[in-house]
């Protein structure tokens, strides 16, 4: 076995001994015997006596810790002794006191025993004795708890000071110390209080106190009872009252006693300003007749209407004091009341006739004075005559106003009267059959003034306008009107002036001149709006033996919206050539085709690190034109076409020596075409160059313009078809439509929607090109994925037309419009040198009928134009006509909707086509007859302007409208018709990072407060949401005189969306 600590064996005689001195724990032994027979053993287990702890706490006295004590509650303060003994455990169990132990606790032992002092106690606590041996732990619990005496106050509103007689009082009893928690109460409650509770405290409210008492507060707990007294004194003084004028609107508004108009309303108020009791009130007699009374609140008042009479009232205020009044008197008055009379009525006076005026006092208290505050005309007087004031004028020429002022101590009163003249400042218009139209250069004008109104009837006169230089001495009379008759030679504007003893006004008439043209065979100069046939003579080479090549210069645009057109270019050129040459251009040796490429852009207007336009390649093949497309720049802002244009005619060699080739090898025809590319208007970086400079430079070099640009196209069949979107129109005024499967067809209607103004796009570059019998291009077509091809493919057809026809020659019919000739292609005679003439034997004819049309102001009129043809088919009919009046052409009918003077022997003319040509002019005219009291129609003035643009129209394809918007007129753009609640729009400024400053969107619409002449420019407006398209819709702003003008283009889908 092992024995336990201290243990030890030990032999006796024959035994084994095992010895421990001191057993603090069981343990076994076993003893075994072994002989030769075999062992045995025997085991022995020793068990040690044990007993678990067990303690007792109890209070001691603190003097003697072995005198016990009840544990009774202590006072706040004292000293707790308390002891712990051991009462049963083997071993002996080891004593301590559980933590925490409340403060001022000094623990000790005392024998056995364990003590705990706890000097000055301040609140109840409990502490546990812990006794702790091996045989297990005991605890005992004792709870120590302290007493305080109760302490009491009296606090309150009104403690310590007297209380106003019938003033409230509130006191309340207050425990302000003790433990436990004394209970606080009152004692000797006085009649009429109420004892209440509140918390922890006791609560005494009078709500009318009318005598002094004393009350106690008294508070008990186990330690104890405190009492506190309290004593109120009620105050009393003798009442005083006071009287005073009030608003009659508001008793709370105090006014002076002033006196009051007679019929008007006076409000007295009696206010108890002093007594304890406070006195009661009432008013003395006698009243002032029909016054009412009331009470409000401690006051009382009296309200006197419709008062006639002085009146004076007695307040009177009593009380258990004494008694005391206060006295008020109110005047009454009366405001003045005048009025004017006369012997006109208020009636217009005759011009030079007498007035008298009278002002009369009606009424007023004390009776007013009067007095006359105005001016006089001239030969007026003042004058009094008893109770009353008098103007006369004798002789009255213009109107005049007197007012009349009455006053008393009441205050005044006035009356104003004018005296108006019957005369009429004048008023003239300008009439005549000529007025607003134009007039051809050396037609006769006539203008007649007429007097609208005035009284007297105005005199009339013509003068020049703006120093325009005309005869005015062909003036004569026609009844109350003058007229003006005149040779037109010079766009001119007069005016017609009417004057009388009133004023003066005028009216001008601006008569626009229509420039003749030179006849191109040296005859008599052409009116506007006359065609005649017009030939050339380079005709008839046989296509496969062209002598003739082809100058082209691409002038291209270098903003980085127009890098797309570059690549396109690129692919272009080289095609372009190919089908030059394919068809008989730049085949002949030492002649061939020869291209070239001019760049232009600027960042801003401040810009010179390069030229306004800049030669990149000369005159050299397609394919280094092509290489030189990549050197192209893509960061400019501004872009002026005519500076680029003017680069290339003074520095492309062979474009500057163009005539000088042509005149060493007459045999040879050279061909010069420009195309230019862009997607902005002309930036007028270079305001030298002019339309007209660079038309008569273009057509002196016999160069024909192409321009790749940001405006819409769109031709149709014939007369009667829909419009559908080009992809560019000719000067022949066809048009250039995508098929199906990257095609294209020339139809024969097309037109550029011309935008007026637009940065310059359509009169700048359009109208250029069109001159030069070139071709306009719809970029954004080019742009769209889907017409691409057809595009180029339609681009390059046209331009080798247009080639070919420059060394072929053409034939035109040419009409006069404003001293320039437009001239149509009619067509060239296959093998001669001659242009299509009319059928012979009179094949085809035009015949227009009636040739006359008498018809009357007002009227409508009708011609019908109707093609004869023997041989050649189909013949289809064309009006000729430059009228701005309301004629509008519709097939083969001609309608005039409104005859007016100016239609008068105006001439309109027709011709008949088909395959074999063009026949003779066919002509008719109006004669307007002279109708008994008929009249012209007046004019209307122009319309209001409009501050909200729809873009698009509903179910219009392209909608086109203008409006006319001054400087500073406010200007609303809205995004198709409308956004639903799934949609939103952005709108941008084309060529702008941002809209312009002093702009904004709202829910789908831009808007413009104040129109600038800065915010001309095209806008692009793009749906997004359910069933939007991203197609923009664009609008285009320009303006022009101060005035602007707005056209809009639009998808097809505009209205749907």
């Amino acid at each position: 076995s092992q024995l336990p600590t201290g243990g030890r064996f030990s032999e006796e005689n024959n035994k084994i001994v095992v010895t421990v001195e001191a057993v603090t724990k069981d343990f076994c032994v076993t003893c075994v015997g072994t002989n030769a027979a075999g062992s045995d053993s025997d085991s022995e287990c020793v068990r040690v006596r044990q007993e678990p702890p067990e303690v007792k706490a109890d209070r001691v006295n603190p003097l003697n810790e072995n005198q016990p004590v009840p544990n009774d509650p202590i006072l706040r303060g004292g000293t707790a002794l308390i002891r712990c003994v051991p009462i049963a455990g083997i071993p002996p169990p080891r004593l301590e006191w559980e933590r925490p132990q409340p403060p001022r606790s000094f623990p000790a032992n005392s024998g056995n025993n364990t003590l705990l002092r706890v000097n000055g106690v301040q609140q109840n606590f409990c502490v546990n004795c812990i006794g702790i041996s091996d045989t297990g732990r005991d605890n005992d619990r004792i709870c120590i708890t302290v007493h305080e005496p109760p302490e009491v106050e009296i606090t309150g509103t009104n403690r310590g000071n007297p209380v106003v007689y019938g003033g409230p009082v509130e006191l309340h009893c207050i425990p302000v110390k003790g433990m436990p928690n004394p209970t606080v109460r009152w004692s000797n409650i006085p009649l009429g209080a109420e004892s209440s509770r509140e918390g922890d405290r006791a609560v005494l409210k009078f709500q009318r106190v009318t005598q002094s008492f004393c009350v106690d507060c008294i508070g008990n707990n186990a330690a104890g009872t405190d009492t506190k007294r309290e004593c109120v004194d009620v105050l009393q003084e003798p009442p005083l009252v006071n009287v005073d004028r009030i608003n009659p609107n508001s008793e709370d508004q105090t006014v002076p006693n002033n006196p009051v108009i007679r019929g008007g309303t006076a409000r007295l108020r009696c206010v108890p300003v002093a007594g304890v009791p406070p006195p009661t009130l009432e008013w003395d007699q006698p009243k002032p007749f029909g016054a009412s009374e009331f009470t409000s609140g401690d006051n009382i008042i009296i309200t006197a209407r419709n008062l006639q009479a002085d009146f004076c009232v007695n307040c009177i205020g009593r009380s258990a004091v004494g008694e005391t009044n206060d006295r008020m008197c109110v005047t009454v008055q009366e405001r003045p009341d005048v009025e004017i009379t006369g012997t006109n009525n208020g009636n217009p006076v005759v011009y030079g006739g007498p007035v008298r005026l009278e002002c009369i006092p009606r009424k007023g208290l004390p009776p007013p004075t009067l007095r006359w505050d105005s001016q006089l005309p001239t030969g007026g007087r003042f004058s009094e005559e008893n109770n009353k004031i008098v103007v006369t004028v004798e002789a009255v020429t213009k109107d005049f106003c007197v007012t009349c002022v009455g006053t008393n101590a009441a205050g005044s009163d006035s009356d104003s009267e004018c005296v108006r003249v019957r005369q009429e400042p004048p008023e003239v218009e300008i009439t005549g059959s000529n007025k607003g139209f134009p007039v051809n250069e050396g037609g006769e004008v006539e203008l007649v003034c007429v007097p609208r109104a005035g009284i007297p009837l105005p005199s009339l006169r013509w003068e020049r306008a703006n120093g325009d230089n005309i005869p005015l001495t062909n003036v004569r009379q026609r009844g109350n009107s003058t007229v003006l008759t005149f040779i037109a030679s010079a766009d001119v504007c007069v005016d017609c002036i009417g004057t009388n003893a009133v004023g003066t006004d005028r009216d001008q008439e601006c008569i626009d001149v229509l420039t003749t043209c030179p006849h191109p065979r040296g005859r008599d100069s052409v009116h506007h709006g006359r065609t005649i046939r017009n030939y050339t003579t380079r005709v008839g080479f046989p296509e496969t033996k062209l002598p003739g090549s082809a100058v082209v210069v691409f002038v291209v645009d270098e903003s980085g919206s127009m890098v797309g057109e570059h690549r396109w270019l690129s692919e272009t050129v080289v095609t372009l050539q190919q089908n030059l040459v394919a068809r008989g251009v730049g085949r002949v040796a030492g002649h061939p085709n020869q291209f070239a490429l001019v760049g232009f852009a600027h960042k801003d207007r401040t810009d010179r690190s390069r030229e306004m336009g800049k030669v990149l390649q000369g005159c050299s093949t397609a394919e280094r034109v092509r290489s030189a497309l990549s050197s192209l720049h893509v960061d400019g802002r501004l872009e002026d076409g005519y500076s680029a244009i003017d680069i290339a005619l003074r520095e492309v060699p062979c474009l500057r020596n163009i005539q000088i080739e042509r005149a060493r090898d007459p045999t040879h025809t050279t061909a010069c075409q420009i195309i230019l590319a862009t997607d902005e208007g002309r930036d007028r970086l270079n305001t030298a160059l002019t339309h007209g400079s660079m038309l008569r430079r273009l057509q002196n070099l016999g160069c024909v313009l192409n321009i790749v640009i940001n405006e819409q196209m769109r031709g149709k069949l014939n007369e009667n078809d829909e419009w559908s979107r080009a992809l560019g129109v000719a000067s022949n005024d066809q048009a250039v439509i995508a098929d199906a499967s990257d095609s294209f067809s020339i139809v024969p209607y097309g037109e550029a929607m011309k935008i007026t103004g637009a940065e310059n796009t359509h009169d700048a570059y359009v109208d250029l090109a069109m001159k030069t019998l070139g071709a306009a291009w719809d970029l954004n077509m080019l742009r769209t994925e889907q017409y691409k091809q057809s595009f180029t493919n339609g681009f390059i057809e046209v331009k080798v037309q247009e080639i070919r026809r420059q060394i072929i020659g053409q034939c035109n019919d040419c009409t006069c419009r404003e001293g320039q000739w437009l001239c149509r292609e009619i067509g060239v005679v296959s093998g001669e040198s001659s242009c299509l003439s009319p059928p012979s034997n009179g094949a085809l004819s035009a015949v227009a009928a009636p040739t006359i049309a008498g018809a009357s102001l007002g009227e409508m009129v009708s011609f019908v134009c109707q093609p004869v043809t023997t041989e050649g088919g189909n013949s289809t009919v064309t009006w000729s006509t430059n009228d701005v009046s309301a004629v509008t052409p519709q097939g083969n009918q001609l309608i005039v909707s409104n005859v007016e003077s100016v239609h008068n022997d105006r001439e309109y003319q027709c011709q008949a086509s088909n395959v074999n040509g063009i026949s003779e002019l066919s002509s008719v005219h109006i004669s307007v007859v002279s109708r008994e009291g008929a009249t012209e129609q007046p004019t209307t003035a122009p319309p209001a302007p409009v501050a909200d643009q729809a873009i698009g129209g509903s179910g219009s394809g392209v909608s086109t409208s203008s409006r006319s918007i001054e400087n500073g007129y406010p200007l609303e753009l809205t995004c198709c018709s409308g956004l639903s609640s799934t949609q939103q729009a952005v709108w941008y400024m084309q060529g702008a990072d941002t809209l312009p400053e002093g702009t904004r969107e709202e829910q789908g619409r831009l808007v413009f407060d104040s129109w600038r002449f800065s915010y001309r420019g095209r806008y692009f407006c793009i749906q997004f949401g359910d069933g939007a398209s991203p197609e923009p819709s664009s609008v285009i702003i320009s303006q022009r005189l101060q005035e602007i003008e707005a056209l809009v283009d639009a998808p097809t889908s505009c209205g749907s969306k």
